[in-house]
């Protein structure tokens, strides 16, 4: 079984937002990859999966906007599958960061949200930090805060990657 549970982070700013995670594969306690992609862009939705199912992945780059992935969500949650995933999105219609996982549990959080078996250290970098102003800014606090996770835990590794969405219609950036 592969899990991708490792470290994803997201920070709220006015003008969009900035969603991170690391490239991490494990397979049971082996690691399978440090150069996975588990960021999704549909429609309005900019999503970062980590989960045990690479199926919801696929499902959810064919939606066709963020209701569909909030729908294709829920169906997950209901069909109790026994796959442990999460889905962190960010809606840029309603400039919201929501977050879904296989519990059953729709979240809508604050500013900021991690997952992951790294998202306790990434927690802690974020807040006890001063609350960035710009994107820029977040994009720097998120990176660090997914480095603390990757340095403290070993389910974390690889390359972070950084998605920087501004505004409503503007491309997604990702570094």
């Amino acid at each position: 079984r592969v899990f991708l549970l490792t470290v994803v982070a997201g920070y709220l700013v006015p003008g969009g937002a900035v969603l991170a995670c690391d490239s991490r594969v494990l397979a049971g306690d082996q690691i399978a990859s440090d150069s996975c992609d588990k960021f999704v862009i549909a429609g309005s939705a900019v999503c970062l999966v980590s989960g045990q199912d690479g199926a919801l992945m696929e499902a959810i780059g064919q939606a066709k906007n963020f209701e569909g992935v909030r729908m294709l969500a829920t169906e997950y949650q209901q069909g109790n599958s026994g796959l442990n995933w999460n889905l962190l999105c960010y809606d840029r219609r309603t400039e919201q960061l929501l977050d879904f996982d296989s519990d059953g549990c729709t979240l809508t959080v604050g500013p900021w949200a991690t997952r992951g078996a790294g998202g306790p250290y990434a927690t802690g970098a974020l807040s006890a930090s001063s609350i960035p102003r710009t994107l820029e800014a977040a994009e720097k606090l998120v990176r660090k805060a997914c480095s603390i996770a990757i340095k403290h835990s070993a389910a974390c590794g690889g390359r972070i990657r950084v998605l920087t969405v501004r505004g409503k219609r503007t491309a997604v950036e990702v570094r």
